[in-house]
C-alpha cells in the first residue's frame, strides 16, 4: 500500500509500528510503497486507512513538512 506520508521519518516509523503490531510485518519500504505480510488477511484489514497514518500526515503538516 502507499501511505500518503512525505518524510522518511514518517516512513520509518510507520514501518515500525507494523512490524510491532502483532501478525504483521514490513518487509519492504521502497520510497513511498509498503510492502507488508500478514498471518492472515483479516490482521492485514484496514491498513491503508489505519489512525496511525493520519496522526503521522498530522504531525508533518505541524512540522510543515
Amino acid at each position: 500500500f502507499e501511505p500518503e506520508l512525505q518524510t522518511e521519518v514518517a516512513r520509518v516509523v510507520l514501518a515500525q509500528s507494523i512490524t510491532l503490531t502483532p501478525g504483521t510485518i514490513t518487509v519492504e519500504v521502497d520510497g513511498p510503497k509498503f510492502c507488508v505480510h500478514a498471518l492472515d488477511e483479516s490482521m492485514a484489514e484496514g491498513i491503508e486507512t489505519c489512525g496511525f497514518v493520519q496522526k503521522l500526515q498530522k504531525l508533518e503538516r505541524t512540522l510543515h513538512v
